[in-house]
């Protein structure tokens, strides 16, 4: 049973249940101060290549404020969906990986995209999910092209960029830096190749593969 449905724009972002199968119930919802002390503690359980792969440096925790920054976020410039397991008692159990769009600033249509899955829960369709959700979200606000940073050796998240666009309609190319999304229905042009990357590590207990 699945209640992942297109999001309009009245109502993004919102809460999303999903079962993968009769046992097992995620919960897609949108990051709040809270989650707070759940990215901090899933960082430091992150294995080294994860955290290099998303943070494309060696690093061990994250600082004061990056936690500010990655918790409090307002829903239209920066958005960020946390990806949570449900137990038999209906309480938010597992953190298993989350994804945010960053506009470059408040009017563009243009904006940073960055996911993480853990190991544990990759090669489940939890990652494609979790994109399908944050593409519609985008569109919904009105963000037509998206760009995700990408090691040139994470190929895992290559293929499913690759898949998520077959089955969404979001167009995507790749380059050394890693990927461009557009939405579909017109064309726009991506963000300035020039641009700086805005690298963020996202999510707890997360991992690189997909």
């Amino acid at each position: 049973m699945s209640l992942l449905h297109p999001t309009t724009m009245s109502e993004v972002p919102k809460v999303i249940e999903h079962y993968l199968d009769p046992c097992t119930h995620l919960r897609f919802r949108p990051v709040c101060p809270d989650d707070r002390s759940r990215f901090a503690l899933g960082f430091t359980q992150l294995s080294d290549e994860s955290r290099y792969c998303r943070c494309f440096a060696s690093r061990k925790e994250l600082t004061r404020q990056e936690l500010d920054m990655f918790c409090n976020v307002d829903g239209t410039s920066h958005v960020a969906i946390v990806v949570v397991s449900i137990d038999e008692y209906g309480q938010e159990s597992d953190s298993i990986g989350g994804a945010r769009f960053v506009r470059i600033n408040t009017e563009t249509e243009e904006a940073e995209l960055a996911f993480l899955i853990v190991d544990g829960w990759q090669q489940r369709n939890v990652g494609r999910l979790l994109l399908q959700h944050i593409l519609d979200v985008a569109q919904a606000q009105g963000v037509r092209s998206l760009r995700s940073y990408l090691l040139p050796g994470n190929q895992k998240a290559r293929r499913l960029l690759r898949s998520v666009s077959r089955q969404s309609g979001w167009a995507v190319t790749f380059d050394q830096e890693g990927a461009w999304l557009n939405a579909p229905s017109r064309r726009t042009e991506p963000l300035t190749r020039g641009a700086a990357p805005i690298i963020y590590p996202l999510l707890v207990h997360a991992g690189t593969r997909l």
